[in-house]
């Protein structure tokens, strides 16, 4: 596809890259005060220029902005009812606004779009990566953890991973160039290897194995499915506790057996916190707070009982609502290439949080992109599926 930016599509795209930017700061950035709060400012800059041109100048509400802020407005209240804290809260609950709005009313300039965001992602990977090559024990110390790199701990890294390859894929099949995409696959799976992330790598391979082997069986294995794995996991894992007849792969392969024994023990105490306040759950609390109850963690280790942790029955409602919304627009042209690199990626989420929780601005982002997947999709195509 022969592709040519104008002088206007290079202002959104150069507009798109310095409004993305902000939200991708790492913890890195902690170290340096100043600089950290420079940052600050400007993702509070960000968001009073994307609230004001989507609400004053592209004016078209999406459902799906709907259900974000709602969900939001949701976790902010429940955390202000049960005293946590309201500071992570809000700037989580803001920064998600920030980026899905920004995605939700770029579909007009869907190259411009695809390539700042590809840009984006490429600059802190890469970055990423020459930490880890020049720095193998670690950039600096957590306070938490032994070793982060410039996108943190090693076990969050999949958070800029996952929309990142999104992004590279649609990219590609968009616009058929290939070069962009595979080298920055190539440097994801270095950077998950280098630093021997065992649920990267897991939910890397998974995704793979999906694309190349079964990503046209798309009956099985497809969008809708791939969220069922969590209610599989819940049971059979957390549950059943079959994880036992896997050890040969968990310690033996990964070496992550001690790791998995630590999570499972807090599961089973969030569990019975869960059971306490199921409906409306305890909002989100200070680390100190959650260390009172997991000893070591601060937070469940699993995406499914976070978000009961979090907010309850109420709060899984709506994240479902926002699953099923994305999935009705994914469902209309299942079989497309499009729809199916955008169901792979979800399925490396859901994959990965089955023992990580990730609720952050460019994953929910992953969200708008399936809900306005038929945009990416040619006429063409459109008459073939």
């Amino acid at each position: 596809m022969k592709l040519c930016v104008s002088k206007k599509g290079l202002k959104y795209w150069m507009a798109t890259v310095l409004l993305t930017l902000p939200y991708l700061k790492t913890g890195f950035f902690q170290q340096f005060s100043t600089l950290d709060l420079m940052i600050d400012l400007w993702k509070i800059i960000s968001f009073l220029i994307v609230f004001v041109w989507y609400f004053f100048v592209h004016r078209k509400v999406s459902k799906m902005i709907v259900l974000f802020a709602t969900m939001e407005g949701y976790l902010l209240f429940n955390t202000f009812i049960h005293g946590g804290n309201m500071q992570s809260c809000a700037n989580s609950a803001f920064s998600i606004l920030g980026v899905t709005l920004l995605y939700d009313m770029l579909e007009d300039f869907k190259y411009e779009f695809l390539s700042a965001q590809l840009f984006c992602f490429e600059l802190i990977i890469y970055i990423n990566l020459f930490t880890e090559i020049v720095f193998p024990n670690g950039l600096y110390r957590g306070t938490r953890y032994s070793a982060n790199w410039f996108l943190g701990y090693y076990n969050i890294h999949t958070r800029y991973f996952i929309p990142a390859l999104m992004i590279a894929y649609i990219y590609m099949n968009y616009t058929g160039k290939k070069t962009r995409t595979y080298l920055l696959t190539a440097v994801v799976f270095l950077s998950a290897v280098l630093v021997w992330s065992g649920g990267v790598i897991v939910s890397m391979a998974g995704m793979v194995i999906t694309y190349i082997l079964f990503k046209n069986k798309t009956r099985l294995f497809n969008y809708y499915n791939y969220w069922m794995i969590h209610l599989g996991f819940f049971v059979l894992i957390i549950v059943m506790k079959l994880q036992r007849y896997f050890r040969w792969l968990i310690d033996d392969v990964l070496g992550k057996w001690n790791s998995l024994g630590g999570r499972m023990a807090v599961w089973q105490t969030d569990l019975r916190l869960i059971g306490k306040s199921f409906l409306v759950g305890y909002g989100l609390e200070y680390d100190e707070e959650r260390s009172r109850y997991f000893v070591w963690a601060v937070h469940s280790h699993n995406q499914l009982l976070e978000i009961l942790h979090q907010g309850g029955i109420i709060y899984l409602i709506f994240m479902i609502a926002v699953i099923i919304t994305a999935g009705k627009h994914l469902n209309r042209y299942k079989n497309s290439e499009i729809v199916k690199v955008i169901s792979i990626a979800f399925l490396g989420w859901c994959l990965h949080s089955l023992v990580e929780p990730h609720i952050t601005p460019f994953l929910m982002g992953m969200f708008i992109i399936a809900y306005h997947s038929e945009c990416y999709i040619s006429e063409a195509d459109k008459g073939k599926l």
